[in-house]
């Protein structure tokens, strides 16, 4: 018999029981887990392999000299655990379904702790636990209705939007403190949030800084002051607002400096990102920062 036809016969016969799910495209796009099955045929080998974070599925046919063995499963490769923690659990599952793990939170504030830690080798659609810190007002004691704190007042909110009845000390560095307001529809997800820092916690934000120098589309000026207007990616890198759409998406924030012991940031959670305009995002958080204002007594 002709090699040729060996072949083919090898093929028909180690295959004819595989199918491709109609839903392996969307997998291999989402990130899903990756696998591998070698089949092992007389005279040929036939590798079938679909891999994580976006490479096609191939064929490559290998010619050899291996006796018939039954299909052997090799082990997927490993993926790294990023770091989460400190982030809020909507940042940290899109950190996580990135590189095609899975998200398990215990609460809805920000990420306290992550296990498996970051750096830890796992399998993908490995399950990551993240214990997650407690919303609690009396952090910082009754705030009314959320707008006086860390020394500031929120002077304009857009309508329909309230306090979501929690604040945060010390989450983002030594002397920073955080609250949020939303819309009550989309599952408790915040729209609003904003995060003053002082003292030590100033020196928490010289990443972002550091991410739009020499960015002119990122720079805006507030109470004076020049500041950043950007999309933050999960990698930390700047987008310009209602431009970035990869997978893990990002916050949109602006940020400035009141002085050297005072800064300040607004974000925008997603779904209300969603709802607006690339023009809308920019001028809603622009208003909210330049009607902030610093209470001095």
């Amino acid at each position: 018999m002709k090699t040729e036809d060996a072949l083919a016969e090898a093929m028909s016969a180690h295959v004819a029981d595989v199918h491709a799910s109609p839903f392996l495209g969307g997998a291999v796009r989402r990130r899903r887990r990756a696998h591998i099955l070698r089949f092992r045929t007389a005279g040929a080998a036939l590798v079938t392999a679909t891999v994580a974070l976006g490479v096609p599925v191939y064929l490559n046919l290998i010619p050899g000299t291996n006796t018939a063995a039954p299909a052997q499963a090799v082990h997927e490769t490993k993926v790294v655990v990023p770091n989460v923690e400190g982030l809020t659990p909507w940042q940290a599952d899109n950190a996580l379904k990135a590189v095609g793990l899975v998200a398990q939170p215990d609460g809805n504030a920000t990420v306290a702790t992550q296990n498996p830690r970051a750096g830890t080798q796992v399998d993908p659609g490995t399950v990551i636990q993240l214990t997650v810190n407690p919303m609690l007002p009396q952090e910082l004691g009754d705030l009314g209705d959320g707008r006086k704190f860390g020394g500031i007042e929120i002077g304009y909110l857009p309508e329909g939007l309230k306090w979501r009845e929690w604040s945060g000390k010390d989450r983002f560095g030594k002397d920073s403190y955080t609250t949020s307001f939303d819309d009550g529809v989309d599952s408790g997800a915040y729209s609003i949030q904003v995060i003053v820092r002082r003292g030590e916690a100033v020196k928490t934000i010289q990443h972002r800084r550091d991410a739009v120098a020499g960015k002119d589309w990122t720079k805006v000026k507030v109470h004076g002051q020049e500041g950043y207007l950007a999309n933050f990616g999960e990698d930390g890198e700047p987008h310009k607002v209602g431009v970035y759409s990869e997978p893990g998406g990002g916050t949109h924030t602006i940020g400035w400096n009141e002085n050297d012991n005072l800064a300040i940031e607004v974000m925008m959670g997603p779904y209300r990102v969603e709802k607006l305009s690339k023009d809308e995002i920019s001028a809603e958080l622009k208003r909210i920062a330049d009607e902030i204002k610093v209470i001095t007594n």
